[in-house]
């Protein structure tokens, strides 16, 4: 039981967290190939949908990092009408983000 509480929380965290960064990632790729300042590609909630779908499969022993890898490109592909270029900027530019946050604000 506690271990399915922890995957529980680790899902909820990691859902809601990825969604609020990608949603940053995506307002600076935005800036950066031009679109204007109110633009976006899609809506948090389906950030939202695609996070989940992708800490869902992240779960997965051995192989979840890669099919989470898989997975969030391929639902951001598809509620986007971003390329592979942006969408791969998008999604580093989040982690970046995330990693910034985490390394040098809660710290």
């Amino acid at each position: 039981m506690e271990y399915a509480l922890i995957l529980l929380v680790y899902f909820a965290i990691d859902a809601v967290v990825g969604a609020a960064f990608l949603w940053v990632g995506m307002k600076i790729t935005a800036r950066f190939y031009g679109m204007l300042p109110g633009a976006i590609y899609c809506s948090y909630r389906e950030l939202l949908i695609a996070i989940a779908a992708a800490a869902a499969a992240s779960l997965l022993p051995y192989v979840g990092w890669l099919a989470a890898v898989i997975v969030l490109f391929y639902l951001l592909r598809k509620f986007t009408s971003a390329g592979a270029g942006e969408l791969i900027m998008m999604v580093v530019v989040s982690r970046l983000a995330a990693f910034l946050f985490f390394s040098f604000i809660l710290v």
